[in-house]
């Protein structure tokens, strides 16, 4: 059975490319809050959760400083995943 790492937003966002480059073998699973993304993997739902910490924009996402310590969960590894934003006028 394939592996499953939930991660906060659409397909296509950040986190899913995180998702996408660190664990390519496994299914990525989109959902709409941090909440939710950490309760698939209490409930046994999801294997792991990509989960950003900071961004090089606004800095800590402090909704997940709030979340984790009401959560059973607890950090296994960490990625920096590059963000390249590009302007485009037309």
């Amino acid at each position: 059975m394939k592996k499953k790492v939930a991660y906060q937003g659409v397909k296509g966002a950040y986190s899913h490319l995180a998702c996408y480059h660190v664990y390519p073998e496994y299914e990525a699973i989109a959902c709409k809050s941090f909440d939710d993304t950490m309760y698939l993997v209490e409930e046994g739902d999801a294997d792991i959760a990509m989960i950003p910490m900071e961004n090089s924009t606004a800095g800590r996402v402090e909704e997940i400083y709030r979340l984790i310590p009401k959560m059973k969960l607890y950090i296994i590894d960490e990625h920096f995943e590059p963000v390249n934003h590009c302007l485009l006028a037309l």
